[in-house]
């Protein structure tokens, strides 16, 4: 939708569908200002809200849900991706090999859920023509956003996959059900030679900085990117969205991308999940703070 055109304005009311992001933290999450925008620009009466609270109650507040009888839909971040798939009623294949989802649609009290953080992440690097197959990827975190993109990375073809992670039995476990789901592909724990990659993503909260808080680092040593080798360097971390990972890899000479073109993809296919069909001309529109970290 260009600027020149007239937005249309969905007020919320009481006849409002209503959609949730859960997290702990939440803070951070741009998809709730996103999804409202879109809401408002195609006129779609519905409302998107944040929740927070911890895994110690993510069972009962997921029972409780089940009874809101307006809401369509939910969003799972940091650290409910498991307690959402193990909540649900039905889940895709997609999110049963993967073991977590990150979004559920809700349907006479039922809760049908998917993950879909790996297809957002793919088509993040297809808008900007970057093929991930044939190449030799470093993945950073086995946690949920991690594990999406891991099964994504392995079934789009990449020839070799390193993966670390602080949790040594999580980082060993996705990599023997990687191994076993593509048998002719190569996986392994730990770090990769700097000289043997193409494709740096860190899928880690590490470097995430929310409410002025968390710390400004980079989940490995600038070696990776500072000598003859120029790896494609990406970030899932969305706040800031040049973490001090991709400042350095872009100082170094490599070609980068933040997290929120992962987030442009994942909203498209996670408004479809929910029945809402974005008009193949409408551009999602997100904000950034490129520029405000040093």
């Amino acid at each position: 939708m260009s600027s020149s055109e007239q937005k249309l304005v969905s007020v919320p009311s009481g006849a409002s569908d209503l959609y949730v992001v859960v997290g702990d933290p939440v803070v951070q999450v741009r998809s709730v200002a996103l999804y409202n925008r879109i809401f408002a620009d195609l006129g779609v009466d519905a409302i998107c809200v944040p929740m927070h609270f911890g895994s110690h109650s993510a069972e009962d507040v997921f029972s409780m849900l089940r009874h809101i009888r307006n809401l369509r839909g939910i969003v799972a971040t940091i650290p409910h991706k498991g307690g959402l798939l193990a909540a649900s009623d039905e889940a895709s294949s997609r999110a049963r090999q993967i073991g977590v989802a990150n979004i559920a649609r809700l349907e006479d009290g039922r809760l049908y859920c998917d993950a879909v953080d790996g297809l957002g992440y793919l088509n993040g690097l297809a808008g900007v023509d970057y093929d991930v197959r044939g190449k030799r990827v470093q993945l950073i975190g086995a946690g949920g956003a991690g594990q999406s993109l891991a099964f994504a990375l392995a079934e789009a073809g990449v020839r070799s996959l390193s993966l670390y992670d602080c949790n040594q039995q999580r980082m060993s476990d996705l990599v023997l059900r990687l191994q076993k789901a593509y048998p002719q592909q190569m996986f392994s724990a730990g770090w990769c030679k700097p000289e043997a990659l193409d494709l740096i993503t860190n899928a880690s909260p590490v470097g995430m900085i929310k409410d002025g808080t968390g710390e400004d680092v980079s989940p490995l040593d600038n070696a990776y990117f500072n000598g003859g080798n120029k790896p494609f360097v990406t970030d899932m971390v969305m706040q800031p969205s040049m973490t001090r990972l991709l400042i350095e890899a872009k100082a170094a000479g490599c070609e980068v991308q933040t997290g929120l073109e992962a987030l442009r993809g994942q909203a498209r296919a996670t408004l479809e999940h929910f029945g809402i069909r974005l008009p193949a001309s409408y551009v999602i529109e997100l904000d950034s703070d490129e520029g405000k970290q040093v």
